[in-house]
């Protein structure tokens, strides 16, 4: 799936129904279990899984979405946040659920000085503060990071940068760093940038072999503080392991091809079990919504749920949150 047929989903999808329609259902259990894996389908669902035991099917699914669903991160609480986006309605929207997920989100709006974001990356420290980045320079919108302390529905501050053109996956590591993926609009390249606590000045990583064939790159890192960058412009597509302080790769996890059953790599989450967890857009399927892959390991010991062609998938996350 290319530049254009992604973003142009994304940013021109025409929706009917509005943030106020939405509704979490939860299947007929008692409790959920300890450890979650979250997908946005892009089917108006989240089904949620059983971490340690996916393949017996969804154990709870959240319904009644609208619009398309990108990142999504759980807090140490167990609240979900979820970015929401597409370009007509009331579309652009973050919202809340919380545990067991069964019942109406809040809805944290993304306005900020009287104009409307395009929310797509999303991430949350352990103090609550949620971080949410826009589409940025792709989206004809000034990129930017924008902070909501504990418990606001709105922004209070918006992080810029002159070396930011377009924005993919936020991410966190156990330091309280943020780490957003940025790319050029014009020339594909991408960069991590660093955000650390307390500062407002993001600073690119430097980061070798990244580029984007689309903007939605994903981000993730472990409790080793290894970062992992999902690639899938042209071919091959791939996600790169990066050591702690190294620019240049350590080792590729997989291989997608653009004929690949597999898809391509999209958002990524290290779970609680320290394993990566990668989302996947169908190219040709059936697909697996997610692959999973052990710390050291370059090829999936998991597939999790299936999905058609051109289904994608890009919003995926854990819980607990291993980060807080």
């Amino acid at each position: 799936m290319g530049l254009s047929s992604r973003y142009f989903r994304l940013c021109m999808l025409v929706v009917a129904l509005t943030a106020g329609s939405t509704r979490a259902t939860l299947a007929e259990q008692s409790a959920l279990p300890k450890n979650l894996l979250f997908i946005a389908a892009q089917n108006g669902t989240i089904p949620i899984y059983d971490l340690s035991n996916p393949g017996k099917g969804a154990v709870a699914t959240i319904t009644g979405l609208s619009c398309d669903q990108q990142q999504m991160v759980v807090d140490k609480n167990g609240n979900l946040f979820v970015a929401n986006n597409g370009g007509v309605g009331n579309c652009d929207y973050i919202s809340e659920y919380a545990p067991p997920y069964n019942t109406p989100p809040i809805i944290l709006q993304t306005v900020w000085q009287g104009n409307t974001f395009y929310p797509f990356g999303i991430t949350v420290d352990s103090s609550g503060t949620l971080y949410v980045g826009d589409c940025g320079v792709y989206c004809l919108e000034t990129p930017a990071i924008y902070v909501y302390p504990p418990g606001s529905t709105v922004p209070t501050q918006a992080i810029t940068s002159p070396r930011f053109d377009s924005l993919a996956s936020l991410a966190l590591d156990k330091q309280g760093n943020v780490y957003a993926v940025g790319w050029n609009s014009t020339t594909f390249g991408a960069d991590v940038f660093v955000l650390h606590p307390g500062s407002t000045t993001p600073e690119p990583l430097g980061l070798r072999g990244l580029s984007t064939g689309n903007g939605g790159n994903g981000v993730s890192l472990d409790a080793a503080g290894n970062l992992y960058v999902s690639v899938f412009a042209g071919l091959p597509m791939y996600v790169l392991e990066f050591k702690p302080g190294q620019r240049s790769a350590a080792r590729i996890i997989n291989n997608w091809t653009i004929n690949s059953p597999w898809g391509e790599p999209t958002g990524l989450d290290t779970g609680p079990d320290n394993n990566l967890y990668v989302g996947i857009g169908c190219n040709i399927g059936p697909c697996a919504q997610v692959e999973g892959f052990k710390p050291g390991r370059g090829f999936r010991f998991e597939s999790v749920g299936t999905q058609p062609s051109s289904t994608y998938v890009g919003g995926i996350t854990t819980a607990p949150n291993a980060k807080l």
